[in-house]
């Protein structure tokens, strides 16, 4: 659990620092395992869905040096980025929430089924094409 909210923190700090200031921020490189922009649908997800997403986000990004890009695409997916990867106003309020949904017990439990890189990813591939 420690490393899961270790890893909710490091996102925090890392998209904190990502602005359209910055050109460089969306040119991370890409790895085959790591989703793919294309093909992504419009359609909304849950609120559960969303946390879900942003776990297997924050868990597929890794850890020291993060795929922005994954982030990114998530962020925008559950809305608390736009277009040019600014936050949303929904941004804060989604973090605090997201706290309170780690503490639920289903929620330790999906935590441990996307343990990995590998299955954060294959998460985020089957369910950011809906």
């Amino acid at each position: 659990m420690k490393r899961f909210l270790n890893m909710a923190w490091f996102a925090i700090a890392l998209t904190a620092c990502n602005s359209k200031d910055n050109p460089d921020s969306s040119t991370t490189a890409r790895t085959a395992d790591t989703p793919r922009d294309t093909n992504r649908s419009t359609v909304p997800v849950s609120e559960d869905e969303k946390h879900r997403l942003y776990t297997a986000a924050l868990i597929a990004a890794g850890e020291p040096a993060a795929d922005t890009k994954i982030l990114q695409e998530v962020f925008r997916k559950i809305g608390i980025a736009d277009s040019d990867d600014n936050f949303t106003d929904a941004y804060f309020p989604f973090i605090s929430a997201h706290g309170e949904w780690t503490q639920k017990p289903e929620t330790r439990q999906f935590a441990q089924e996307i343990d990995t890189h590998e299955k954060a990813t294959e998460y985020l591939n089957r369910h950011l094409t809906r």
